[in-house]
C-alpha cells in the first residue's frame, strides 16, 4: 500500500489564503450588523444621560447642562454653575448669591464621557428661549477641569456644541442630535422641551431627509 503523499508548500499557501479570504468575506458581513447594533446602544446612552440630567435637576432644584464634542465621541453632563434665571425676572435684576449645589454634586465639569467605539456625534441644533440665552454667557465656567484648548466652553475652537439645558421646572432645550457611525449610518434623537420627551429615529444614511 503505497504511502500518503504530504501537502506541498504551494497548497498550504493555497489553503491559506482560502482561509484568510473566507474569514474576511465573514468579517465585512457581520461588521455593519455589530456597526448599526453599537449605534443603536449609542442612542441609548444619550436617552439615558438626557433622563439623568432631568432628574437631577428637578431633585437638587439646579439646572444642568450637556454638551458633545462635533465629530467625536465625547460629551458632557454637569451642574451649570451660576446664577439661575427664572422667566418672571430681567436679567439685570439677578444679582444675588449663586445657590449651593448639594455636596454630591461638584460644579466643576467631570471628566467627559465616551460613546461606544466607532461612533460620532455628527451635528445636531437646539432652539434656545429666554433662560437659555441668559445661562449661556455662564456656561463658560463649565472650562473648570479642562485644558484651555479642549475646554466645552470653546465651542468654536475645540469642537464642542452649543449647552442643552435641564432646568428644574421639568422642562429643557428644545434639541436634535445625529449619531453616525463608521459605515455613515446615522440616527437621531429628538428632545421634547415642553415635556423632556426623547424620541429615537429608525437608521437612515446622511443623504436621507427626515421627516
Amino acid at each position: 500500500m503505497a504511502g500518503r503523499r504530504g501537502m506541498t508548500l504551494l497548497e498550504v499557501l493555497l489553503v491559506l489564503g482560502l482561509l484568510a479570504i473566507v474569514a474576511c468575506t465573514v468579517w465585512i458581513s457581520m461588521d455593519r450588523p455589530i456597526a448599526t447594533q453599537r449605534l443603536r446602544e449609542a442612542a441609548d446612552v444619550v436617552r439615558v444621560a438626557w433622563g439623568r440630567a432631568r432628574v437631577k435637576s428637578m431633585t437638587s432644584n439646579q439646572t444642568y447642562v450637556f454638551r458633545y464634542e462635533r465629530q467625536g465621541n465625547r460629551y458632557t453632563l454637569a451642574p451649570h454653575q451660576g446664577i439661575e434665571f427664572a422667566p418672571e425676572q430681567r436679567p439685570e435684576e439677578l444679582t444675588g448669591q449663586v445657590e449651593a449645589a448639594p455636596a454630591d454634586e461638584p460644579l466643576v465639569a467631570s471628566q467627559a464621557k465616551m460613546l461606544p467605539d466607532k461612533i460620532t456625534f455628527a451635528g445636531g441644533q437646539c432652539q434656545f428661549d429666554q433662560r437659555a440665552v441668559f445661562l449661556m454667557d455662564e456656561v463658560d465656567t463649565l472650562a473648570e477641569g479642562f485644558g484651555a484648548e479642549d475646554s466645552p466652553a470653546a465651542s468654536g475652537e475645540a469642537g464642542w456644541s452649543e449647552p442643552i439645558f435641564f432646568y428644574p421646572d421639568g422642562t429643557s432645550t428644545t434639541a436634535e442630535l445625529t449619531l453616525e457611525n463608521q459605515h455613515g449610518s446615522r440616527i437621531t434623537l429628538s428632545l421634547r422641551g415642553m415635556t423632556g420627551v426623547v424620541t429615537i429615529s429608525d437608521l437612515h444614511s446622511a443623504e436621507e431627509v427626515l421627516p
